[in-house]
């Protein structure tokens, strides 16, 4: 059933002021009515947030997310990738759901989830929430893997480009790539722990990466975005 446009502002109401925990029956329909909801959320999600916005506020923009990741809507990527690089926002809503949300594109987020990643001039959140994602899509995913693999390596120092402060990012990296048991980019990240750029309390210790790469695969699944309501 179609809804009544005059009653879509009041779910959206409902949808700003529901908190962290939607209701089964507000889920329930805008799901089946994704059509007239997509372009309202896009509008929730593009919204700048200041950083003493209130709760509710943070969490409609995560609903908004939630929604149009299941339904796999394409704008929304070009979206996250304005998004992401932002500074004067509150995005932390956004980073609690990112790996539960984004997936649901596959191998489709890549490019934007790399373009991200890999420029110094987004916020280092924003770097290292698309740094883990990516390594989840790969193991979801896992003939996207090597592709990652390589965008993954690509965003590793080299030359002068290790003096740059980046090193929580970098960190992040080398543990996505241990957590793929990449052995050929051990040779690279030696060479990063030995230049004293990385951080042992995020990515380990040198004989705890090899260690890492010598483990079983890790096996992952994903579960659809809106299975975080259940």
């Amino acid at each position: 059933m179609i809804p009544q446009l005059d009653n879509i502002p009041h779910i959206m109401v409902q949808l700003d002021r529901a908190g962290a925990i939607l209701p089964a029956e507000l889920v329930t329909h805008i799901d089946a009515h994704a059509a007239h909801y997509a372009p309202l959320l896009r509008e929730r999600l593009a919204q700048r947030l200041a950083l003493t916005s209130d709760e509710l506020a943070v969490y409609g923009r995560s609903h908004a997310l939630i929604f149009l990741a299941q339904w796999h809507d394409q704008m929304t990527l070009t979206l996250i990738g304005e998004l992401l690089l932002r500074h004067d926002d509150m995005l932390d809503g956004l980073y609690e759901v990112f790996e539960a949300t984004v997936p649901a594109y596959g191998p489709a987020a890549i490019p934007v989830l790399a373009q991200v990643m890999g420029d110094a001039t987004a916020p280092t959140a924003s770097r290292i929430v698309c740094t883990t994602t990516l390594g989840y899509i790969a193991h979801v995913h896992p003939l996207s893997a090597r592709a990652i693999i390589r965008t993954l390596r690509d965003a590793l120092p080299v030359g002068e480009d290790v003096a740059h402060d980046h090193h929580e990012v970098w960190s992040w990296v080398v543990t996505t790539l241990a957590e793929l048991r990449s052995k050929a980019a051990a040779a690279q990240v030696d060479e990063l722990y030995k230049a004293g750029v990385l951080d042992p309390n995020i990515c380990g210790r040198p004989d705890e990466y090899r260690r890492a790469l010598r483990e079983s695969p890790i096996k992952a699944v994903f579960a659809q975005p809106l299975t975080l309501y259940s």
